[in-house]
């Protein structure tokens, strides 16, 4: 962690001193070049000691072989709501959570067959969005100020609305293909109710929109966690993205129900098929 401090200290050092000094734009250029590669190594030490963190919630402590079983796919926010959900849920389902911040739709491209290996399940509650709108040079300099290249204003999206549609599309293609018998709910993105490092306030909105007609055309059940969430934004951290405690049990309440219901309708039709 030593050297991680080292590279945001260089990277405050180095926007301070470009607002005392002009240089010239290539010039500028390639030294931010040079800092954003030790950013990314940055990140990457967080986020593989976050993947450490992501594996302790990962499955229950004792899951009941007579249960169905849950899987929860997500970001930080699904994170936070898991050990509610599996509290809620646990004398009807086993809730298991992929052990990793499951970030953006291309990392999910990339890692979902991995996600699903080892283990059958009835129900897949899943949602992509938060990393997909983040603006990525916006989250290196969100707080440092100046105004040397326009890029630092418009920032660069991780995943346009166009490539989320594609990649959703995608997804859902391989989990079907993966695990023909899980029921999916898509899970809505959760409210950017502030701006902050990388996002825009209600930039989730245009992201939503995309994914629940990509849902709708595939006939995928929808939780609609936004609506949800935005009845108490008072429940929201002060970033505008994260909760706290009583606001992730109160997301984990609404996904625990949708879970249910689902459930409840796969064993009544199932009942059916045998009489």
């Amino acid at each position: 962690m030593e050297k991680a401090v080292k590279v945001v200290f260089l990277v405050i050092v180095f926007f301070n001193l470009s607002n005392s000094y002009c240089l010239a734009e290539d010039t500028f250029r390639e030294k931010l070049n040079k800092l954003l590669d030790g950013v990314s190594e940055l990140k990457e030490v967080v986020i593989k000691s976050k993947q450490r963190t992501y594996s302790s919630i990962a499955s229950p402590s004792s899951p009941n072989n007579k249960l169905p079983n849950v899987l929860l796919i997500g970001d930080s926010i699904s994170y936070g709501y898991t050990q509610s959900v599996r509290k809620q849920l646990e004398k009807s389902a086993n809730v298991y959570r992929v052990a990793d911040n499951c970030q953006h739709t291309k990392y999910g491209l990339q890692n979902i067959k991995n996600w699903l290996s080892g283990r059958t399940y009835d129900v897949i509650h899943f949602n992509f969005g938060l990393w997909d709108l983040n603006h990525t040079f916006l989250e290196v300099v969100s707080t440092l100020k100046t105004k040397e290249i326009d890029a630092i204003e418009s920032g660069q999206l991780q995943v346009s609305p166009w490539q989320y549609n594609n990649n959703l599309e995608k997804i859902v293609k391989t989990i079907r293909e993966t695990s023909p018998e899980s029921k999916l709910i898509w899970a809505e993105t959760t409210p950017v109710s502030t701006n902050s490092a990388g996002r825009f306030s209600g930039s989730e909105l245009e992201y939503n929109k995309v994914a629940n007609k990509v849902m709708r055309s595939l006939d995928i059940r929808i939780n609609p966690l936004h609506s949800h969430a935005s009845k108490r934004l008072d429940l929201q951290g002060p970033d505008g993205v994260h909760w706290e405690q009583q606001g992730q049990i109160y997301l984990a309440t609404k996904v625990a129900d949708e879970i249910s219901e689902l459930l409840h309708n796969k064993t009544k039709r199932t009942k059916r098929r045998k009489t």
